[in-house]
């Protein structure tokens, strides 16, 4: 096996002769016998120094990737920190409506809609079952479903109103018949 010398490898490596001395120390780079004066064996030294370079740069990688975990980690808690402090802030302000009154609230809501829905059958099925075709049946249905969505908005706008009595006041959102937001009360 051919050897060269401490200053060769550093010409061959790209790096100092006292990078080499280092790398020899750490015990990377072996010289002939253990003498950096009997040189280093040609090309066992650089598939060592090759190698070495490799383990580091897996190393760096891992810290890289570690850190930007770390990053993504602390920038999530941070956000979420943030938005502790709001929604603190928005209750001392007194701009929150505790959960209970949204959960009744819609409670409310959905015992109406349910209402309607099982009082629907009863009220379409005289209307209907004496039709002649299918284009008055869909038509006597539409009918029948725009008294129920009617229905709906009335009771939804009575919860409202019930609501705001009792001291809900402004917090509770009210809905337009296409579902937007109402922009006075939200």
């Amino acid at each position: 096996m051919p050897t060269i010398t401490q200053k060769e490898l550093a010409g061959h490596l790209g790096i100092t002769t006292r990078q080499v001395r280092t790398l020899t120390g750490d015990g990377v780079l072996v010289p002939v016998e253990g003498d950096p004066r009997k040189g280093y064996p040609w090309p066992a030294a650089n598939r060592a120094y090759i190698s070495f370079k490799q383990q580091e740069a897996v190393a760096r990688a891992a810290r890289d990737t570690a850190d930007a975990d770390t990053f993504e980690l602390e920038k999530r808690k941070l956000a979420a920190q943030v938005k502790r402090e709001e929604i603190k802030a928005e209750a001392e302000a007194g701009n929150s409506v505790p959960l209970a009154i949204h959960e009744r609230e819609i409670d409310g809501v959905f015992t109406s809609l349910r209402t309607a829905l099982d009082r629907l059958p009863g009220q379409g099925a005289m209307r209907i079952l004496h039709l002649e075709s299918r284009a008055e049946a869909q038509d006597k249905l539409r009918e029948l479903v725009e008294e129920l969505k009617e229905g709906l908005r009335g009771a939804f706008e009575a919860a409202v109103d019930e609501a705001e009595a009792e001291g809900a006041g402004g917090a509770v959102l009210r809905l337009l018949p296409t579902g937007e937001p109402d922009e006075g009360e939200a």
